[in-house]
């Protein structure tokens, strides 16, 4: 016959590991957030940029600088940063001050719920973060458009701009950083942007499969069916980045979801 013996230091442990887990699930889904937010950015930004290049061509033919320009919308993409970010402490801030005073206590112990200095300057350096990050490399786009795109419309394929996949990197390595940072392990940060990396190519697959598949329905002599599938081949079209964006939110709320049961069991075991 077996005997266990269980004291109250094992409980203790017991307990603190259950807190980690469930701080490391927070971890996660902040991540999924900041991920997430992160691309939305980059889509509207680069949608932007594109609405903006006679803008932009007139600004150049009247002196101004690229780097001026990139200053310019730049500080824009940081300012939405900034009021979004304080949106969302005010949110935070009335989802707390709402918690009903019934759950303040556990047990014995009196929990106390509120927001931290920290907390609030954590929350908005991330968000100026993904702003910066995100928004960077669509903006890098400016240097490319040239006055003379009042006169014409340049239909020539751009050069490969080394100055803007060496600014992608840079945003995957802060990308890596963040994510680490948010697990407290490198191993982790990198392993979860591997397979972030991995999933991203995989939807960009499937999304020009479907712009292929599609292809031969534009000769439809049905005209709704006709230009729906012409406007997925469009130029500037963005089919992939909501492919992209739709298949990430969804993949990643399942996992979150499963995540979350499988913690609630074991919690619930124990």
């Amino acid at each position: 016959q077996f005997v266990r013996v269980r004291s109250y230091r094992d409980r203790q442990e017991q307990i603190g590991e259950d807190f980690e887990r469930a701080e490391n699930y927070l971890s996660l889904v902040g991540l999924v957030i900041v991920v997430l937010g992160g691309i939305a950015v980059s889509s509207v930004t680069r949608v932007f940029v594109r609405q903006k290049i006679r803008s932009i061509a007139v600004m150049k033919c009247v002196g101004g600088t690229s780097r001026q320009i990139l200053a310019v919308y730049l500080l824009q993409a940081l300012a939405l940063g900034v009021l979004g970010s304080l949106i969302g402490v005010v949110l935070a801030w009335t989802a707390v001050a709402a918690i009903p005073d019934d759950m303040n206590q556990i047990g014995t112990l009196t929990v106390r719920y509120g927001l931290s200095w920290s907390a609030v300057a954590q929350g908005i350096g991330i968000g100026l973060l993904v702003s910066l990050l995100f928004a960077m490399v669509p903006l890098l786009e400016v240097r490319q458009v040239k006055p003379s795109l009042l006169l014409r419309q340049d239909t020539s394929g751009g050069r490969r701009d080394w100055f803007q996949i060496a600014a992608t990197g840079v945003v995957a390595g802060a990308l890596v950083a963040l994510a680490s940072w948010q697990a407290a392990s490198v191993q982790v940060g990198l392993s979860v942007c591997l397979g972030f990396i991995g999933l991203t190519l995989v939807l960009h697959v499937m999304g020009w499969l479907l712009t292929r598949m599609t292809r031969p329905l534009a000769r439809s002599g049905w005209f709704p069916l006709r230009q729906a599938v012409l406007h997925l081949v469009r130029p500037g079209n963005q089919t992939r980045v909501i492919l992209l964006t739709v298949g990430l939110g969804t993949f990643f709320i399942m996992g979150v979801r499963g995540l979350q049961v499988s913690l609630l069991d074991q919690f619930a075991m124990q």
